[in-house]
């Protein structure tokens, strides 16, 4: 996943690499992007690749800067669906928000189910989105999976400035510039982890949403930095990346 270069320009590219006796072999092309998950969305037992291209311009402005977008690649029992590719942004209906300039979302992404149905959902950071006048303060939007596959029905956003999340959504403290799904309690349903790196100027925060049979919610979110973990104190960029 990344870019390619072509001449004086860098086309977005991704690849899939299948495994094979001789080690990894490079398979199709997929939806360009730089962040990526496999999970099986529509429960039909093949996994379905997420991939996330924070670059991708939005249908409102064509033109101008990228919004961000996700994209779903079906799996199959031949490997890749011929079905068409899904593509998600901030303007499909109903997920949260609208698609505008410079919003990353799809910066990051991780795959888990929220609410112990079956289906994977997606967390989708996008640690670009403007609060108002607070450039960069950041939201993580969390996509359902369904029999007919990722959807924004049923999508949820979160910011700092949700209510029952820690905090306060502050200018360029890029919440959800990292995001993991992981059942953290063994109780069946994926949990949410955001991380935003240049919270309080770079030290770093790391925030854990709870769930329930309605998937997600802010209700008993907790936060916590560097120092309590016993990190180092001043810039250090906590929560920067997670292992999925």
């Amino acid at each position: 996943m990344g870019q390619q270069e072509s001449g004086n320009a860098y086309a977005t590219r991704s690849v899939l690499y299948k495994g094979s006796s001789t080690g990894l072999k490079a398979s199709s092309k997929l939806a360009g992007g730089y962040t990526a998950a496999i999970a099986d969305v529509d429960k039909d037992g093949y996994g379905d690749i997420i991939t996330g291209n924070f670059m991708e311009k939005s249908a409102g402005e064509p033109n101008g800067g990228p919004g961000g977008a996700v994209t779903v690649t079906y799996g199959s029992a031949s490997g890749l669906s011929t079905r068409t590719p899904v593509r998600i942004t901030q303007d499909t209906a109903s997920v949260p928000g609208t698609a505008e300039k410079n919003d990353h979302f799809g910066w990051s992404v991780s795959a888990g189910d929220t609410n112990g149905d079956g289906y994977a959902d997606i967390a989708v950071g996008a640690p670009g989105e403007a609060l108002g006048s607070k450039q960069s303060a950041g939201t993580v939007t969390v996509l359902r999976g369904s029999a007919k596959g990722l959807t924004g029905t049923g999508s949820k956003s979160f910011s700092q400035d949700t209510a029952g999340v820690p905090g306060a959504a502050e200018a360029r403290d890029e919440f959800g510039g990292s995001v993991w799904a992981t059942d953290s309690n063994n109780d069946g349903r994926a949990e949410l982890v955001a991380g935003a790196a240049a919270e309080n100027s770079g030290v770093g925060s790391v925030w854990l949403f709870k769930t329930g049979a309605s998937g997600i919610t802010a209700t008993g979110s907790t936060s916590f930095g560097p120092g309590s973990v016993g990190g180092p104190a001043g810039i250090s960029y906590f929560g920067d990346n997670f292992t999925n």
